[in-house]
Formats: structure tokens, C-alpha cells, sequence
């Protein structure tokens, strides 16, 4: 009997694990299913297929590069069953120069040639992946520069050049210009040192090209004079003496491709050689072209011109957050007072929206005091510390594709690492304030969100599972526009995962009901009740902008973040319109978070410390386990068509029945409501 009950649990994943599976399919999948620059790809057979050390290479079907043919990376054998190549640089521009940046593969082959023998295995995966190896906003405007840094290499060399497709066009060749042989062939009578349009025969077979004409016009008067070519070559550039022509187009460098302006000073740096051979396409011929290596001007590094870059997007963006905060917390002041049927904010600016700038002066102008006896460094250095910790995460937040800081591939572990500064800052402010409610409070504090961080990560870290990526970009494109696309309602344990997370991070930040590191009436203010002036306030700061911030991560991690309805990510990256419309819903969405987390605050009591902990270790730990591996059993064991059906059934069961009777409720407490107005003495 016993037997008999064991088959019947397990029956049904093993029915589960048939229906997804594929024998004649020779690669079952590749992983990452985001594929980005940098990744090591994963290529996997269904069974062992492969020789380790035979000659490898991978080929995707609907890449077609501008000769007419597929794309194939070099790849090498780990194992039987497993191939690996790496998403580099070179690989991206190769898929930018084919016009390619958001490619979903159907198919894919590899192939090997052990002893001689040419073996072919070609097949779909299980699971579509995408290849998205172009950097985030930042980093594209960071490889801009330094391709135009670069350029000063082109420059030194004395030629104009621009990406062109299959690598760098060279436009314009410095060459030596005599002075008086032009105006000898060009000043016609009168000779007045100067040559118009009509004498330079300008477009005519035998005139002087209209390019030339305006690049020699230098003040664009239509008349060139001895003032416009003064600063012309008096000798040619080291390109012209080498042989480079207009026209020609630069493939390669040292035998390494140039698809890019900075290709070539990689490739200078790289070898050591006198001359550096290019490859180059002249009339359609293979060319080669010896330039000097030396004499070459040093150029900006471009690990400095991003992190300048990063350093110029930080300050943009921390600019706003004190904005953020003060407006929170003016909103959550209004609906407040509507909740208890009192003013709220009506004075300051139109109807009391610029409260908070008066707030914040007055406790600008505040004494700053410091406690005798306290640690004065660790004092001081506590409330900067919090707001370190909460500004960092918005450097890899995607309010859409443009604005993002950094799209790291480590985005999510990031995101909660860098929070943990916030308890760090906590207790270092209780306990250096050298009085007891502060270190009681940041004891509190302390216990409360080292213990909810734990399922907060591991909700976070499920839904990383489903995406194969850590990035926050590749989350959100992993989603999409439409609500029943969204992780929020992608199977039962997602759906349970969200609202572990939700609870867990409003314990993290210290939001009622779980405000007891500041409780009042226990601990005066708790861990920052030494604090006063302008310290004081970076405190309750951080609390409101951290409101802003769980919306955030709620929001791309669950709700589709920038995601569009019927928009691909593609054709949104394409439009400026389109990116402004993702930058609205996702910002639309953050505040439907933070509004519920307001209503929250003001609608239930505060919790005991021991409630508040067994809620963490004795249910949100264990639940938060079960679903990380409810998710992990559902992406790997659920066929397409399971899948879409769970999906339908928790959209229906999580977000259409709760949404009805939340209608429905609304609307009968709003009809008692009038009812009690019109009726006072009821």
C-alpha cells in the first residue's frame, strides 16, 4: 500500500517530465535564456552527442549576417553533452553590424569534425532565448565616447572615418595641399586670390568636387581666399603615405576584425610589431595597408570615460531622490488626513505640495547637536552611511531601456547587497550614541531585518530562476506588457513569492506595523533619537524614498517593470515616445505600491517583537523555501502548454476574483458611507 501511494505522488511529475521532453531533439537548451555580453552560453544536448577537443562552432538561424549567411561562433566541448562559448565584444558588434539587437533564436546548430568526420546536430530548444548583448543606456553612451576618443588615432593618422557595415568607412584622407598650385589652376581672370563656385566648376566632370569645395570654404561664404586654406596640411598624414584612400573600407587590423573606431587602437595596443598591416576593401578587392606604429597620441582610457560617465548619471540621479522623499511623505500626510477625516498639507505651495521643502529647511537650520559621551566619527558618519546604502540601489534600477545607470549581470545580488548598508548605519547610530533607547532600538533594528532579509532574497532570487539572468534589464524583458505575462501571476509560488517579499521588505524598512526599532512609546524614537538638525532628517528620509525604492523592485521584478502592452522590447527601444510611455507605467505602478504600503501604515496596529519574529523564522522562512523550489519544479517540469494553463489559472484565481471583490466591497462600504452621511442621527 505504501508502494502504491509513493507512485501515485510521483505519477504525476513523472507524467510532467514525459510531456516536456524531446528525444529526438538533439539541443534541449541554452542558458542563460538572456543572453549578455560577457555571459559564458551554455549550449546543451538532450544526450551525450558531443567530442570533447573537436573543433566546435554554433550556429543560429535567425541571425543572417549582410553576406547572406547565419551566424556561427567558435565553441568548445566541456563535456559530452555540453558546449560553451563566450558572448564577447566581438560578437555583439558582429550582431550590430548585421542590424540585430534583440534576437530571439528558434534553432540551433552545432558542429563538430572529430577524426575527420563532419557531425551536424540541429534542433530547437525546450525554452526560446534571446540574444541582448548590447549594454544598457550608459554603457552605449560610454563606448560612444570612447569610439570618438579613438578617433584621435584616426585623426593623428590623418583620415575621417564612420562605422559603416562590415567595418570602418574612411571618408576623407589628409593629404598635402599646395597653396599655390590650387589657386594657379583655380583663380581665373580677374586673378583676385580667390576662387568662387562658377571658377572652381563646381559639380561640372572636370570641377572641383562639392565636398572638397566646402571642406576648403572654411568660413561657408561660397568663395575660397587665402584666409580659408591657411590652416590646410602643408605635408601628407601617415595614412596618405602609407596608401589609405577615400572610399576605402578598413575590415581588420593585425588580422583582428574592425567593426568599430576604437577596434583599431585596440588592435594598435595589442601588438608590437613597427607597422600594423589593415585589411582593407578597395573596390570590392582585398587591400593591405602598412601604417607606422609609432608616434601614436595616448588616448583616454576608456575604463576612465565610464567612470567618469557613472560618476556624472550618479549625481543626476541623486538629485532627485531628496524630491522623491519629501513628496511621499507630503502624500502620505494627505492620505492620512483623509483617512481620519482631518487637514492635511494645505499651505505651503499649491494646496501644501511644497510642505516638505519647508520641513527640510527648518531641520537644515536646526542646531546640530552631538551628545557628549557618543563616538563622534561613527556618529556623524551613520545617517550617510543609510543613504549611501539606499542611493546605490537606483544605480541598476530600469525605469526603462535608456535610463539606467548600470546594467549589471549581477543587478539583482547588487540590489541586496548594497541595502544591507542601511542596518549597518542603524546600529551604527544606536550604539554610538552611547544612550540606552538608541541601542535597544538598533538592537531592534538589527534582529528585525537581518532576520526578514533572508526571505526577501529568496522570493527575489526565484523569480532570477525563471529569467536565467541576475540582471534587472533582463527581468523586466523577460516579462511583459499585459498583466497575465507578468512573474506576479506566473504560477502559484511567484504569486505567493510577491507577497513574502512585500511583507518582508516593509519589515526591512522599518514601515509599520513592524516599526518597533522606533517605537515611541517604548524607545522615545529608538535608534535616532540623539539625533537632531539636518542628521536627524536623512533618517525618516531614507524611510520614505525607501518606500519608492520597494515599489521599484515590486514593480520590475513582478509587474513587468517598463513593459508595454503589444509593444515588443525591440520597437520600444526604437522610440522616444515609446520610452517615455514605459518610464509612465512603471512609474504609475511604483506609486500603486507605495500607496498600498501608506495604507497599510495607517490602517493596522503595531506588532510585538516576538510576533514580528515568528512571522519571519517560523512562515515567511519555510514559505519562502517552498516556493523557490515550487518555481524551480515548475520551470523545469512544466511543458509550454501546463505552463500557460497555470498561468491562467492564477491570473484568474490571484488577480480577477480578488480585483471583484475588492470592487464590490468598495462599492458597499461607500454606499454605507453616504447612508451615515445622510442619515447623522443613524
Amino acid at each position: 500500500m505504501k508502494a502504491m501511494k509513493r507512485i501515485s505522488l510521483f505519477a504525476p511529475l513523472a507524467l510532467l517530465w514525459a510531456c516536456s521532453a524531446h528525444p529526438d531533439a538533439d539541443i534541449r537548451d541554452v542558458r542563460p535564456l538572456q543572453i549578455e555580453r560577457g555571459d559564458k552560453v551554455t549550449v546543451e544536448a538532450s544526450h551525450p552527442l558531443f567530442s570533447v577537443g573537436a573543433q566546435t562552432t554554433v550556429t543560429f538561424d535567425r541571425i543572417v549576417l549582410p553576406g547572406g549567411m547565419p551566424l556561427t561562433v567558435p565553441g568548445r566541448a566541456v563535456s559530452p553533452t555540453r558546449v560553451l562559448f563566450d558572448a564577447d565584444r566581438t560578437l555583439e558588434r558582429t550582431i550590430g553590424a548585421a542590424g540585430g539587437h534583440l534576437v530571439q533564436a528558434s534553432t540551433v546548430t552545432v558542429e563538430q569534425n572529430p577524426a575527420g568526420v563532419r557531425r551536424v546536430y540541429k534542433s530547437a530548444p525546450t525554452m526560446p532565448f534571446e540574444l541582448d548583448l548590447f549594454p544598457g543606456s550608459l554603457q552605449k553612451l560610454a563606448q560612444g565616447v570612447a569610439d570618438k576618443m579613438g578617433g584621435g588615432l584616426w585623426g593623428w593618422l590623418g583620415v575621417t572615418v564612420e562605422a559603416s557595415q562590415g567595418g570602418v568607412a574612411v571618408r576623407t584622407v589628409r593629404q598635402r595641399f599646395d597653396q599655390a598650385a590650387f589657386f594657379s589652376k583655380w583663380d581665373t581672370v580677374p586673378i583676385d586670390g580667390k576662387v568662387s563656385r562658377a571658377e572652381a566648376h563646381v559639380g561640372q566632370p572636370n570641377g572641383l568636387p562639392a565636398a572638397e569645395f566646402d571642406a576648403l570654404d572654411a568660413n561657408h561664404d561660397g568663395v575660397i581666399d587665402n584666409f580659408d586654406v591657411e590652416h590646410q596640411s602643408d605635408s601628407d598624414g601617415p595614412a596618405a603615405q602609407s596608401g589609405l584612400r577615400a572610399g576605402d573600407l578598413v575590415v581588420s587590423a593585425d588580422g583582428r576584425p574592425v567593426l568599430g573606431t576604437a577596434d583599431l587602437a585596440d588592435a594598435w595596443k595589442k601588438g608590437d610589431s613597427v607597422n600594423i598591416q589593415l585589411g582593407v576593401v578597395r573596390g570590392g578587392a582585398p587591400v593591405t595597408v602598412s601604417l607606422p606604429r609609432f608616434g601614436r597620441p595616448v588616448g583616454v582610457p576608456s575604463w576612465l570615460i565610464s567612470a567618469l560617465l557613472m560618476l556624472l548619471a550618479a549625481t543626476i540621479i541623486a538629485l532627485p531622490v531628496p524630491v522623491i522623499g519629501g513628496l511621499i511623505v507630503v502624500w502620505e500626510r494627505k492620505i492620512s488626513a483623509y483617512m481620519q477625516s482631518r487637514l492635511g498639507p494645505n499651505r505651503v505651495g499649491p494646496n501644501g505640495w511644497l510642505q516638505w521643502m519647508a520641513d527640510g529647511l527648518k531641520l537644515i537650520l536646526k542646531e546640530d547637536l552631538i551628545p557628549k559621551d557618543a563616538d563622534p566619527i561613527l556618529f556623524r558618519f551613520a545617517p550617510y552611511l543609510a543613504f549611501i546604502g539606499l542611493f546605490l540601489v537606483f544605480m541598476v534600477l530600469p525605469f526603462s531601456q535608456w535610463i539606467i545607470v548600470a546594467d549589471l549581470n549581477i543587478g539583482l545580488l547588487f540590489l541586496l547587497s548594497v541595502t544591507s548598508l542601511v542596518v549597518v548605519s542603524i546600529i551604527m547610530g544606536g550604539w554610538s550614541s552611547n544612550s540606552k533607547w538608541s541601542l535597544l532600538g538598533g538592537m531592534r533594528s538589527a534582529a528585525q531585518i537581518i532576520s526578514y532579509e533572508l526571505p526577501a532574497s529568496v522570493s527575489l532570487l526565484g523569480i532570477a530562476t525563471l529569467t536565467g539572468s541576475l540582471s534587472t534589464e533582463a527581468i523586466v524583458r523577460a516579462q511583459g506588457g499585459l498583466p497575465w505575462d507578468w512573474y506576479l501571476f506566473r504560477n502559484p509560488f511567484t504569486f505567493v513569492a510577491f507577497f513574502v517579499y512585500f511583507i518582508s521588505a516593509l519589515a526591512e524598512g522599518n514601515r509599520t506595523p513592524f516599526d518597533l526599532p522606533e517605537a515611541e512609546s517604548e524607545l522615545v524614537s529608538g535608534f535616532n533619537t540623539e539625533y537632531s538638525g539636518f542628521r536627524f532628517s536623512l533618517f525618516p528620509l531614507v524611510e520614505w524614498v525607501n518606500l519608492f525604492v520597494i515599489g521599484a523592485v515590486a514593480g520590475l521584478l513582478f509587474l513587468g517593470g517598463w513593459r508595454i502592452p503589444f509593444v515588443s522590447p525591440e520597437w520600444q527601444d526604437h522610440s522616444g515616445w515609446l520610452q517615455l510611455a514605459g518610464f509612465g507605467i512603471f512609474l504609475a505602478k511604483i506609486l500603486a505600491i507605495v500607496f498600498v504600503i501608506i495604507w497599510i501604515r495607517w490602517t493596522l496596529p503595531r506588532f510585538r517583537v516576538d510576533q514580528m519574529m515568528n512571522l519571519c523564522w517560523k512562515f515567511f522562512i519555510p514559505i519562502s523555501f517552498a516556493c523557490f523550489i515550487g518555481v524551480l519544479l515548475c520551470a523545469w517540469g512544466f511543458p509550454p502548454l501546463v505552463d500557460k494553463a497555470v498561468r491562467a489559472v492564477t491570473f484568474i484565481a490571484g488577480g480577477c476574483i480578488p480585483a471583484f471583490v475588492f470592487v464590490q466591497k468598495v462599492r458597499l462600504n461607500r454606499s454605507r458611507y453616504r447612508e451615515l452621511q445622510l442619515n447623522p442621527l443613524l
